[in-house]
């Protein structure tokens, strides 16, 4: 096998074995959307982020199209979605971030696949937070994710908090810096932001 056909297998091999995608919203070909095809990570100092946790449940079984297309509806900027699948395969793999609970998935895939943003899911602030390797920061529950948002000059990676549904926890995450927020309830998430856009209180 030449070089790059096993470059493009290990690719493969490390993009399979990542637990979960977050698919950016856009929402894929064939949501309908008007955004761009192309997608960077999230900058600093920019709007945050509304995340549909698995799509819209509400009026769907999560993690199916029926969910995310349920989601759409609310225009959120990404969707969450619980998949194991070959990106490359699909060529779509400039179109998703993608994260993991372990942090060498998440370096290899910025080493074998850099055009793919590849995030970490931190339980706890024991890691490099700084590692050129990893794009962005997901941090399950505000009350791990507080210290690091309200220090946030140590990094300028953007910083994603979840599963947050209580309006006030969303607020208060999005007053606090967060990049973004993945919940259930994408419609008062959008709504909250674009309130506290409105007031200035966020960007």
């Amino acid at each position: 096998m030449s070089e790059i056909g096993i470059r493009k297998h290990l690719k493969m091999i490390v993009i399979n074995a990542v637990i979960v995608i977050l698919a950016i919203s856009f929402l894929v070909f064939w949501l309908n959307t008007n955004k761009s095809d192309t997608v960077t990570t999230m900058p600093m100092n920019t709007s945050p982020v509304v995340m549909a946790h698995r799509g819209y449940h509400v009026n769907a079984v999560e993690n199916t199209l029926g969910s995310l297309e349920a989601a759409a509806g609310f225009k959120p900027d990404y969707v969450e979605l619980d998949v194991v699948n070959l990106l490359i395969s699909k060529n779509v793999d400039t179109k998703y971030l993608i994260q993991s609970l372990d942090w060498n998935t998440v370096l290899k895939v910025n080493e074998l696949a850099p055009e793919i943003s590849a995030g970490f899911i931190a339980l706890n602030r024991a890691f490099d937070i700084n590692n050129a390797g990893i794009d962005f920061i997901s941090i399950p529950s505000y009350d791990v994710a507080k210290d690091l948002l309200s220090h946030k000059d140590v990094t300028n990676k953007p910083i994603y908090v979840w599963t947050i549904d209580a309006e006030e926890s969303i607020e208060k995450v999005f007053s606090e810096g967060a990049s973004g927020v993945i919940t259930n309830k994408c419609n008062e998430a959008i709504t909250i932001r674009d309130q506290l856009k409105n007031t200035g209180s966020i960007k």
